[in-house]
């Protein structure tokens, strides 16, 4: 019992720590939990566009802050010492820079945002994980990029007497301007010059939630997640004063330019019914409000695309069915169409970029399918069948993992800067366990998926014995295998800054269980190559070109790097042993800092080492340093990605020199000849084994040929559907394309 308690706060650390990445903060879902329709956090995803990090200690001598993934990032202390230690390389190349910051402060949570891309600012809010009137928290603000420290907030500080800092937002309009919130004493402090002068003001609610509008910094919207009366809030003077907007709001969003107006505001307000209305204020001034649909059970909003779901009772059904609807554009709300007959119990959506919506629906039990869109993201093909989910009011609510998660997730990964590609866990044989769970990839946006293919030989030169024809392969650790191990593994990392680029956590074999090892490619996931023993945090920065892993789980004061995509490994002694917590660089991936978050051995201290590897690299690429490369050189089928054959400029992974901050990557494209990879299987088909389209025997499709105007020649499918976002020319066109037929001839 003492074993399942420490795992169970293990893995509750987790959740401060995950991090997702989208596009748009304004999109973001506010208010109540959805119950049938979900998204990847998006809490942790406006955390990580925002550059805010949480890093958690969970008080038992090992990183339970693990994922945090990219967490914090530049660090320093004026509350606290700043040294820079004398070089300890262990080669004769030339060391990184690497400071010390020892923040002496003990609190068991740190939450660090950098102020932005070209700033020197971060803030780092030190507090409570469960905050009560006891509870203290302290704000610390670096003004050189992390050099030093000035505590701004915090006991005996006249800024902000007495309260607790519960969190911190930032303007997306303006990187300068802070809201802190006080939710114990329902109270804000409100800076508009990186924290240099505050001004206090009392909150008429408590301020659990904080939203700050993408294109004016003075408006903002709050709300009380526990207020009876659900009542949403909205600031027109930066948080100074706040008016009521609605009262029983179940969920709120801004507008999202350009597909709305800019003071555009879309409320889902619950009705008697238990159901919900969704209106849309396009002036948020005026009480004009226009209603964009009734009768829902949940709603959201995501860029081009909003969703909502209706629960509908259908002639001869038992039960209420659960229906799928989607506006694209801001067009008219459509049922979204599946292929099958099968029962649709709830809805996530872990994609739906580049014009076109990945779906996972529940069917029964973990039973889950991923499906595809048309652009309008109403007409939906199968993908993949059993793809790994997990909702704990649905999804394997009856299995182990519910005892350690409130949060719904699939294991699903879109690699960052190349089009169409994705990694998937795939569940076999129908239970939730690493035995029987496989790695799957695909490199045409969910059109055809394959397992990755398993290195060649280990990190020490030796051979690894894996036949893919005998289902042994490459397997990736994502949000269900860190539940799986204490050992917290890092998940995928890939980043649009170095296309191409993947780092991840794996094993080689049949399925995820087996330990763990850290791979990389550098071809898209084409290739693999084992570059790391054990259990390391990492990451990279100067587009990919050098790479930083320090060991998790274990004292360690031993900082590895690579400057050749891992091809070989150079150490750092950091000095004295410290836990680490994690690794971090600036967003964007472009500069050459890291901060790496530790503590001391004896007691809960925390410190944060700067690391330049400037040094490293040198000197700054020329010309001769670089080479071109296409996204799919490495791929024996095909060499083109939706069509297109895609042709990047990147450093030779031999050439030791700096891309810097500035380096603009030339990147050109052409259109391929078509193939199979570039359709995918029309509404009422399914692929079989042999990757062909066949018509359902249980979905009645109708051609249209009987309803139009006899003689009108029209296109008939053939099963198959061009993928949107495709752009092939010729080739196999005419094999998989539409054919041209005439209409039927009405007889008598």
């Amino acid at each position: 019992m003492a074993m399942l308690s420490r795992f169970k706060l293990f893995l509750a650390t987790l959740a401060c720590l995950y991090l997702f990445d989208f596009p748009l903060v304004s999109c973001a879902r506010f208010g109540s939990k959805a119950t049938t329709l979900h998204f990847p956090s998006k809490t942790a995803e406006d955390k990580f566009r925002n550059s805010e990090h949480v890093l958690q200690y969970d008080g038992s001598g090992f990183p339970a802050g693990q994922q945090a993934k990219q967490v914090l990032r530049e660090k320093r202390k004026a509350a606290g010492e700043s040294t820079t230690v004398t070089p300890t390389p262990t080669t004769g190349h030339p060391p990184p820079d690497v400071t010390f910051v020892h923040m002496n402060d003990s609190h068991h949570q740190l939450i660090v945002l950098w102020a932005g891309q070209g700033s020197d600012v971060l803030v780092a809010l030190a507090r409570d994980i469960a905050q009560n009137n006891q509870s203290t928290s302290r704000v610390f603000i670096s003004y050189d990029y992390g050099l030093t420290f000035e505590e701004r907030i915090g006991p005996g500080k006249a800024v902000g007497a007495g309260m607790i800092i519960n969190h911190f937002y930032n303007s997306p309009v303006v990187s300068s301007h802070y809201v802190f919130t006080d939710t114990v004493h329902n109270a804000t402090l409100s800076t508009q010059d990186y924290g240099r002068s505050f001004k206090r003001h009392d909150c008429p609610f408590r301020p659990t939630q904080i939203s700050m509008h993408s294109e004016n910094s003075d408006f903002i919207l709050g709300m009380d997640e526990k207020d009876p009366a659900k009542r949403l809030w909205i600031s027109e003077d930066f948080g100074s004063t706040w008016s009521i907007l609605q009262y029983r709001v179940k969920s709120y969003f801004w507008g999202v330019t350009p597909y709305d107006a800019a003071d555009t505001i879309y409320v889902e307000r619950e009705d008697p019914s238990g159901l919900s209305t969704v209106f849309r204020f396009e002036d948020y001034l005026t009480t004009d409000q226009m209603v964009v649909m009734k009768n829902v059970v949940d709603f959201e909003v995501r860029d081009k695309y909003m969703f909502a779901t209706r629960k509908v009772n259908l002639l001869g059904a038992r039960n209420e069915t659960l229906q799928l609807w989607v506006s694209y554009d801001r067009g008219p709300f459509l049922r979204a169409i599946f292929p099958g007959n099968l029962r649709e119990l709830d809805y996530y959506i872990p994609d739906a970029s580049e014009d076109q919506v990945f779906v996972c629906v529940n069917h029964e039990g973990i039973r889950t399918h991923l499906y595809i869109s048309n652009v309008q993201g109403t007409s939906f093909t199968l993908s993949m069948e059993d793809i790994l989910y997990f909702n704990p009011e649905g999804a394997g609510k009856d299995t182990w993992v519910s005892l350690f998660l409130d949060e719904t997730f699939a294991d699903f990964h879109k690699v960052e800067g190349l089009r169409g590609v994705y990694i998937a866990s795939q569940v076999k044989n129908g239970s939730f366990s690493m035995d029987n769970t496989i790695t799957l990839i695909t490199f045409d946006k969910g059109g055809l998926w394959d397992r990755l293919q398993p290195p060649r030989f280990d990190n020490h030169g030796n051979r690894i014995d894996c036949d893919m024809s005998k289902n042994c392969s490459l397997h990736l650790t994502q949000r269900f295998a860190q539940l799986s191990q204490t050992s917290q593994d890092m998940r995928i990392l890939s980043k649009e800054s170095a296309p191409g680029l993947i780092l991840a956590t794996g094993t080689i074999g049949t399925s995820l269980k087996r330990d763990s090892l850290v791979f990389v490619s550098t071809t898209g996931g084409v290739t693999w190559y084992q570059i790391l023993d054990a259990h390391y945090f990492f990451t990279f920065a100067d587009h990919g070109g050098v790479i930083v892993a320090a060991r998790q789980f274990a004292k360690t004061n031993e900082l590895k790097y690579s400057w050749n995509f891992g091809k070989t490994w150079e150490t750092y002694l950091l000095g004295d042993e410290m836990h680490i917590y994690g690794i971090l660089t600036e967003p964007g991936e472009k500069t050459t800092i890291f901060t790496l978050f530790g503590s001391k051995i004896d007691a809960h201290q925390w410190i944060l080492v700067k690391i330049d590897m400037a040094p490293v690299l040198g000197r700054n690429c020329t010309d001769e340093d670089y080479k071109l490369w296409t996204a799919s050189d490495d791929r024996t089928t095909d060499a083109c990605l939706l069509g297109r054959r895609t042709t990047y400029q990147r450093r030779q992974t031999f050439a030791r020199c700096y891309n810097g901050r500035d380096y603009d990557r030339p990147i050109t494209s052409s259109n391929c000849s078509c193939t199979r990879e570039d359709f995918e299987c029309s509404v009422g088909y399914t692929e079989n084994t042999y990757n062909e389209c066949i018509a359902n025997d249980y979905v009645a499709f109708d051609s249209g040929l009987g309803s139009c105007p006899e003689g009108l020649i029209v296109p008939h499918t053939r099963g198959y559907r061009r993928v949107p976002g495709d752009t092939c020319e010729g080739g196999q066109i005419d094999v998989y394309a539409p054919k041209m037929v005439p209409c039927e001839v009405k007889r008598m």
